[in-house]
């Protein structure tokens, strides 16, 4: 007998990227600032999908980027009352002055250097909780910030 394990595209997403956060949600986002995204959830009490994929991209305006910046963000689960999530701090679509009380679900570090006009990056394998959950970013206007969904067999 051999166990085997492979990659499969999840039920949700699969590998089709889809947005997690709209762009106007973050448009003008101060930095230290996060917003909750007002795209619908992602329903994995469904599709339970086990891991995501996340790519981001941002356009700013000309700036230094100093050592050690990063993208950070987080998963926001939906809580047993069926209408908070993560730690109950944000509204959907409403940027705020907070930092998540929880880890993030990534950081993404950037490249330090001057006269930047977009941040990218990505991060893999993030953990996918059976909870449905929105990302939640604390970015600078993204262009983009999609994911995929999958799983292991």
């Amino acid at each position: 007998m051999t166990n085997k394990t492979a990659w499969v595209a999840g039920n949700g997403a699969g590998l089709t990227w889809t947005t997690s956060i709209n762009s106007a949600d973050l448009a003008s986002l101060a930095n230290g600032s996060s917003v909750l995204s007002s795209v619908a959830d992602i329903a994995n009490g469904t599709n339970l999908d086990q891991f995501m994929d996340l790519s981001v991209r941002c356009a700013i305006a000309s700036s230094t980027i100093a050592a050690g910046a990063n993208l950070a963000l987080w998963l926001y689960a939906l809580l047993d009352d069926g209408s908070t999530y993560g730690d109950g701090q944000l509204v959907a679509g409403t940027q705020a002055v907070k930092t998540p009380v929880f880890a993030p679900c990534a950081t993404i570090p950037l490249v330090a250097a001057a006269s930047q006009t977009t941040l990218v990056g990505a991060a893999g394998g993030v953990f996918n909780s059976p909870y449905n959950s929105i990302p939640n970013s604390v970015v600078e206007t993204p262009t983009s910030l999609d994911y995929i969904t999958g799983g292991l067999t």
